[in-house]
């Protein structure tokens, strides 16, 4: 067995010897605990020497293993680590990289709290303290994220979230604009955020179809005793493929829709394409482009492309545009 290897199981017999305090640990009591783990689980019959042990105590201190290991020594309670929680498994980070994990948490922090993800936020918070990441009141973020100020959606998303995550079915109690309160069972899927409004997608056992439900029309949530399913087939980028919003019209296919921008508007839109499907087919010499994509007649994508004005022409794909 290679040197280096027996060094690194020596390492952790040590390692595990100093957490148990209940013991007082001399050289020669790490050494017949390091014997007796080498012949049982290795085969190897051989007590290490004073001079091994001590070398494995400096190697451990001197911080060449990418930890620095405070291993005291105290005449009448032995070797032991000077701090009772250190264990040489613990992550031990470069300082440029906890610098650049502060700055993350941070920006992490800011989403869930303007979102009101309080587990995740929480989680964060345990992170930053078990990795000693101090609160800095002077930290100013560089970027700042654009929240949802749909404040009845926000209140529920960390409860769907955890439907969403433990993959349960749900009992949503919903009330659409204008209509009468209503009970769907779903098998939520994911949770998507569009045009400062959050929604549930899932599978609907009534229905037996995928739908979205808005979260800020949410009166009441309870788990359901369905079995959970979900279509092999579903997924969110197969969902949103050929779709620009949230809305799927039924029995409906894609279209191809083919509109003409003004110059101003095509160097927009070729920086900030309108879909991920969205092609440029030509451009003219007066700067005038043509362009397509492949999606479903919604509303959605019908009142983004009147948001245009002038400077866009829908030339075929969508009827009475």
């Amino acid at each position: 067995m290679p040197a280096n290897y027996l060094a690194a199981i020596r390492y952790n017999i040590i390692d595990r010897c100093l957490r148990d305090r209940e013991r007082k640990w001399e050289w020669e009591d790490l050494a017949h605990v390091i014997a007796q783990d080498l012949k049982e689980f290795h085969g190897i019959h051989k007590l290490p020497s004073r001079r091994t042990v001590m070398g494995d105590i400096y190697a451990m201190r001197s911080g060449v293993l990418g930890y620095i290991a405070p291993i005291i020594h105290i005449r009448s309670e032995g070797y032991q680590y000077a701090y009772p929680g250190f264990t040489i498994h613990q992550v031990a980070l470069p300082s440029g990289l906890v610098s650049d994990l502060k700055e993350s948490i941070h920006l992490l922090l800011q989403l869930t709290n303007n979102e009101k993800l309080v587990r995740i936020h929480d989680s964060l918070w345990r992170i930053r303290e078990y990795l000693h990441i101090t609160s800095e009141t002077s930290f100013e973020p560089a970027i700042y994220f654009e929240h949802s100020l749909n404040e009845p959606g926000q209140r529920w998303l960390d409860v769907i979230y955890e439907y969403v995550r433990k993959k349960s079915p749900v009992l949503i109690v919903y009330k659409p604009f204008n209509e009468a309160v209503i009970a769907h069972v779903i098998s939520p899927a994911f949770i998507k955020e569009y045009n400062n409004r959050w929604y549930v997608f899932g599978y609907h056992y009534q229905m037996d179809e995928i739908v979205n439900l808005s979260l800020d029309r949410i009166l009441d949530v309870q788990p359901s005793i369905r079995e959970y399913f979900l279509p092999p087939d579903f997924s969110h980028d197969a969902w949103f493929r050929n779709m620009f919003g949230v809305t799927r019209p039924d029995n409906a296919e894609p279209v191809i829709i083919l509109f003409r921008a003004s110059a101003v508007l095509s160097d927009y839109l070729d920086t900030k394409p309108i879909h991920p499907g969205q092609h440029k087919l030509e451009t003219d010499q007066a700067g005038l482009s043509i362009y397509s994509l492949e999606l479903y007649d919604n509303y959605e994508i019908r009142s983004k492309l009147r948001s245009f004005g002038k400077d866009l022409e829908v030339m075929s794909g969508l009827e009475e545009f």
